[in-house]
């Protein structure tokens, strides 16, 4: 999606094969809405790690950045586990 967004070669190319069917503003609006989501959980993960005292909270944060839901879940269960 994100190469949608930017790349008119690769719009072209979409436009060709699915129609007008979807703008390409709609296109954009998800991609920041997933980079938008994505901060938010990097942020909170960061928040999350750093009052458990887990080491490293910054690769925790990076991997929610990257992966979203599935690094969230797995910093909370750290976090459990470092405090007990």
């Amino acid at each position: 999606m994100a190469v949608l967004s930017v790349s008119d070669s690769a719009w072209e190319q979409w436009e060709a094969i699915v129609g007008d069917r979807i703008p390409r503003s709609v296109v954009r609006w998800f991609v920041g809405g997933t980079v938008a989501v994505h901060l938010t959980e990097a942020l909170a993960v960061r928040r999350i790690t750093r009052r458990a005292g887990v080491p490293d909270a910054g690769a925790y944060s990076r991997s929610a950045l990257a992966y979203g839901f599935p690094a969230y879940f797995a910093a909370r269960r750290t976090a459990r586990l470092a405090t007990g």
